[in-house]
């Protein structure tokens, strides 16, 4: 049985690498005019309407915890990476519901942040990502940056 579960997360961590590596070429490689509006609509999940209030119960709670937990606090709370587990079919689920392609590209961005810190393993990778986040922000500006999880909050 213990074999299993190790093959089921070595799959998932793989799966979740290949998110994050397609999110970060996309950001790359897309022209910026269109990066810019996908990173926008993220912002806008979360500045408008916050992103909890487009979750039902549970799962705007599941969302909130997530977002304002430490690196150790998920590291060593079991429930916590489960409710995110739990969370990241409804992002998907309302991602596809939005006719607006931007917005599923937002959804997709906090799917792929969050599938990411249930990975230790992928911190550093996840870091990349709001470096180039950051990047791609006006350094005195950088609304999505400075919403992103207590997980990723870089010195």
């Amino acid at each position: 049985m213990k074999f299993l579960k190790n093959l089921i997360t070595k799959a998932a961590l793989k799966s979740t690498r290949s998110e994050l590596d397609k999110l970060e070429r996309g950001i790359r490689e897309l022209p910026q005019e269109v990066v810019s509006l996908f990173l926008q609509a993220a912002i806008s999940l979360d500045r408008t309407l916050p992103l909890p209030e487009h979750l039902p119960l549970p799962y705007n709670l599941y969302y909130l915890v997530s977002v304002t937990s430490t690196r150790a606090d998920i590291q060593k709370e079991e429930q916590i990476r489960k409710d995110v587990t739990l969370l990241l079919p409804k992002l998907i689920e309302l991602g596809r519901a939005s006719d607006d392609i931007n917005t599923r590209c937002a959804f997709h961005f906090w799917k792929v942040v969050l599938m990411t810190m249930l990975y230790d393993e992928l911190y550093e990778e996840g870091e990349n990502l709001w470096y180039l986040v950051l990047q791609l922000e006006d350094d005195d500006n950088s609304p999505l940056y400075d919403r992103r999880p207590i997980y990723y909050c870089l010195e």
